[in-house]
């Protein structure tokens, strides 16, 4: 880019709101580590029923690939930005 349009306020707003949503993005997606991390710890409880155990596995899983698709969202969103 060059320095008349990073210098442009509609570039400047434009971007910081890339950046706001990239750092939207990173957060949800850590919610979503978090969230699998809370799983594995039902998932690894023998106390609890099979199906319920089973069921964490799933959710990790997906939270995970959520999770992924977030960081690779974010990725894209600064890359073409």
């Amino acid at each position: 880019m060059d320095g008349q349009v990073i210098a442009s306020p509609h570039y400047y707003h434009h971007a910081q709101r890339v950046f706001e949503v990239v750092d939207r993005l990173r957060g949800k997606a850590q919610q979503l580590f978090d969230a699998a991390n809370v799983l594995r710890k039902h998932q690894a409880d023998e106390s609890l029923p099979f199906g319920e155990r089973s069921r964490a596995a799933i959710l990790i899983e997906e939270a995970n690939e959520l999770a992924k698709e977030h960081l690779d969202l974010a990725d894209r969103l600064i890359r073409d930005h």
